[in-house]
């Protein structure tokens, strides 16, 4: 089992891949024309996205396509590791059982979540735009 020093590298690690490399959000960005991607944006409509995809172009779109894919194991790490700091805190403080279910529960959803909806955008990428 993964430790939360180990968990905490890989965390840092894919931060710092998507946010200070080439290969991460910066390029997308630059590809996009200055634009966020949709999911790091608060809200977000069909058609922003199909006007994005056609701004990407196949070089954008391959490149948000291989950053959707590497979010999808992302959420896993920082799943766990917040799971296991609400283990430890709930031991720490004595919490009961509802506060130690909300401890692990709480980043589980997310990043369920947060993977179910990396999917669905590797969907929209692979679907033909409804124009």
């Amino acid at each position: 089992m993964l430790g939360i020093a180990t968990l905490g590298v890989l965390f840092a690690g894919f931060l710092a891949l998507f946010w200070l490399t080439p290969l991460g959000v910066p390029a997308l960005k630059t590809l996009g024309g200055g634009q966020s991607s949709p999911d790091l944006r608060f809200g977000y409509r069909a058609d922003e996205i199909y006007r994005l995809l056609d701004r990407y172009g196949p070089r954008g779109i391959a490149h948000w396509r291989r950053l959707l894919w590497l979010d999808m194991v992302f959420p896993a790490v920082y799943a766990a590791l917040f799971a296991l700091l609400g283990v430890k805190w709930a031991q720490f403080v004595d919490a009961g059982p509802v506060w130690q279910a909300c401890a692990i529960g709480g980043p589980i959803g997310g990043g369920v979540s947060e993977s179910i909806r990396d999917i669905l955008f590797v969907g929209v990428i692979g679907a033909p735009s409804p124009r």
